[in-house]
């Protein structure tokens, strides 16, 4: 008995001890858990301590794959916005057949959401649960978080900027085009070309603006071509062809209708045919048309249908440069009564027709190859420069207009626009209710132009500013003229500062300013000053 009861006793304390163990390395792991969450929270609480003053963007930020990592939200927005405007001044480079051609992006107005993004990422690691915070700067240390920019642009002026690259390709796709100028239709005949694919260049473009990585880009013109249509008379007549119709007005709602000219063929289908197979180095045709002018026109209606002066601008010229003086009297009086319809486009070049020598035109200075020379219509760019600004001030809608390659002396920064007849116009809408008419009055170095109409309630005044970005100086060049008198020299071209300008339209009612509209970033270029000179 006594032996089984020791055995027991034994097994008793074998058992006690095993526990014991157990209990020992329970306490072991419990303590080392306990330890090892104090070591954290310690660590924690000094590594939350450190971070609390740093206002920087945490390690592991990326915006656009860049890194900007300790950097400040400052710092991040100059280092961007550089880059952006460094992209708006070298514009893009479009090449085609050994040429270049360069898309301007200041106008397309590009925005981003850069700032949300730095809100948003100066949060990370800061909302104040230090370990929330913790964890989230550890994370975005050991794995990065990418951002990216969402960009925005002005779409319609970019559309406008292609087509303009578009019109100064020499080899590019013509379509069938024809117009009215006086009594006779000009009609260019359809020419097998290349059209630009504006989807695929618009993504390359796209593409570019978001890699900020990059600061200019050269990009090959994607195009397809296209072959030369089929030309239909019947169709060209249906869409000329105009029922003659008198002016006339209502009393209630008082409104003007003007004249409408009646307009038709002047000869036969098959002259057409014989005029259309001759053989034209401008690819330029004349057909006759038959113009018939209505009884009751705008000019003897038994009311003033045009009362009120919406807007006038003017210009000094100088009198005693024949030639350039004569180029603005007859684009003056081109321009003078012409009446434009509500929802009509006017177009500069149209209303004053080529400009040759049958036409009264003299030899004056113009722009050519980065040049000044003498070329036909020289100084006319003056006066659409002046109706641009009318136009601007009646608050009418512009449809085309550019800038000159040099600053012209007679036009502020931005606010000029140069024509080239057959590639460059000037064209605006009248988007009033009523006609508008135009009145010049060129004489004794003074050249106006008035926009005349109604007066409605919805009109505003209408103030022009512009902001000059950037002055590029411009330089003298010299050339030995050996001709001159020993020691002399002269002035054969003066110099003009290349600008950098954005031109804003202001709007005010009742003298608070309703809107403020960009209308337009200009590039003009460097024209040195050439002197020649003999020092022998």
């Amino acid at each position: 008995m006594r032996k089984r009861t020791r055995k027991r006793n034994n097994k008793r304390v074998k058992k006690m001890n095993f526990s014991f163990i157990t209990d020992m390395k329970h306490a072991k792991i419990v303590f080392s858990i306990v330890l090892l969450l104090v070591i954290i929270g310690f660590f924690s609480v000094i590594f939350a301590v450190i971070n609390i003053p740093n206002t920087t963007i945490i390690q592991g930020v990326y915006i656009n794959d860049i890194d900007v990592s300790n950097m400040s939200k400052e710092d991040i927005k100059n280092s961007f916005n550089e880059i952006l405007d460094e992209k708006k001044y070298n514009g893009v480079n479009i090449t085609h057949n050994d040429q270049e051609y360069v898309l301007e992006l200041g106008l397309l107005e590009i925005t981003n959401n850069l700032n949300q993004i730095l809100d948003e990422a100066s949060k990370l690691g800061r909302s104040g649960n230090i370990i929330k915070d913790n964890f989230e700067i550890i994370k975005t240390f050991l794995f990065k978080k990418n951002y990216n920019l969402e960009l925005q642009y002005n779409k319609e002026n970019l559309e406008n900027e292609l087509n303009w690259i578009y019109n100064e390709l020499p080899d590019k796709y013509k379509e069938l085009d024809y117009y009215i100028e006086d009594s006779n239709l000009i009609l260019s005949k359809p020419v097998s070309g290349i059209i630009v694919a504006k989807e695929e260049l618009t993504s390359e473009i796209e593409r570019y603006l978001n890699d900020y990585s990059k600061k200019e880009i050269v990009i090959e013109l994607p195009y397809e071509t296209k072959n030369a249509e089929e030309i239909k008379i019947a169709d060209i007549h249906n869409d000329i062809y105009v029922e003659p119709q008198n002016a006339y007005y209502t009393d209630e709602p008082f409104k003007i209708y003007p004249e409408v000219e009646g307009v038709d063929f002047g000869v036969s289908n098959e002259e057409i045919e014989n005029i259309l197979n001759t053989e034209n180095e401008n690819n330029e045709y004349i057909i006759p048309l038959k113009i018939t002018t209505p009884e009751t026109t705008l000019a003897n209606l038994s009311i003033d249908a045009f009362p009120d002066v919406l807007s006038k601008a003017e210009g000094m010229y100088d009198v005693t440069n024949y030639n350039r003086a004569n180029n603005l009297t007859i684009a003056g009086e081109k321009l003078d009564e012409i009446v434009i319809a509500p929802g009509e486009t006017f177009s500069y070049n149209k209303t004053l027709g080529a400009r040759t020598i049958e036409a009264g035109y003299k030899e004056a200075a113009i722009y050519v190859g980065g040049k000044v020379v003498d070329g036909l219509g020289g100084g006319i760019c003056q006066i659409s420069t002046i109706l641009y600004n009318a136009v601007l001030e009646a608050n009418l809608e512009i449809v085309e207009r550019k800038c000159h390659q040099f600053l012209p002396s007679y036009a502020k920064p931005g606010l000029d626009a140069t024509v080239a007849y057959g590639s460059i116009d000037f064209q605006f809408k009248n988007n009033r209710t009523y006609p508008i008419k135009i009145n010049t009055n060129i004489v004794a170095g003074v050249a106006e132009i008035e926009i005349l109409g109604i007066k409605e309630d919805t009109d505003v005044e209408v103030i022009l500013e512009n902001k000059v970005l950037e002055t590029i100086p411009y330089e003298t060049e010299y050339i030995t003229n050996t001709s001159l008198e020993e020691g002399t020299s002269r002035v054969i071209q003066g110099g003009t500062d290349g600008k950098v300008v954005e031109a804003y339209k202001i709007t005010l009612k009742a003298g608070k300013e309703v809107s403020r509209e960009l209308i337009s970033f200009d590039k003009y270029d460097v024209l040195n000053e050439i002197v020649e000179e003999n020092k022998n």
